[in-house]
């Protein structure tokens, strides 16, 4: 949901390929094209996707086992901070005693209209989501004004002492 508007948001990733070269130990094998979209996710989620707006992300993590981490993330061309963060987290899992390995890829996250999604069953999926989150949210403010009225519990008035 947009936290500027309160509408509900739906996007398109577009996914280059996820270009990697390794060499020694530090190889790895993955196939998931989807890797470092996963890894940028939780961020993307706080600060992109709750505005609408087109979003080309540049991505580049490499690990060198002599010389250390090297990260670049960058929207419209713009350093973005917390993308290299995690991209950075994400390359210090690299375990490796020789060897070199970087992955760089490109993305675009373009806004879309939910009455243009094609798919009905994606639709219907996200009415229902959005029913079950207000429901959720609904019983959240419940528990909270019921907690709050057990911490503060007002004194009531008696009905024979009319001068308090």
């Amino acid at each position: 949901m947009s936290g500027e508007t309160g509408e509900y948001l739906a996007w398109n990733l577009f996914l280059g390929p996820l270009l990697k070269l390794g060499t020694g130990d530090l190889e790895t094998d993955t196939t998931d094209k989807m890797a470092l979209f996963k890894v940028l996710l939780d961020s993307m989620t706080g600060d992109l996707l709750g505005r609408r707006g087109v979003y080309p992300i540049r991505c580049f993590a490499s690990k060198h086992a002599d010389t250390g981490i090297d990260v670049d993330c960058r929207i419209n061309g713009a350093d973005w901070e917390r993308g290299r963060y995690d991209l950075y987290m994400h390359a210090e899992s690299w375990q490796a005693e020789t060897g070199f390995l970087a992955w760089k890829q490109y993305m675009l996250i373009v806004p879309v209209e939910a009455e243009d999604l094609e798919s009905d069953s994606l639709r219907e999926s996200l009415k229902n989501g959005l029913r079950k989150e207000l429901q959720e949210l609904q019983q959240a403010e419940r528990q909270a004004q019921t907690e709050q009225q057990a911490a503060s519990p007002e004194q009531k008035k008696k009905w024979w002492r009319f001068w308090d």
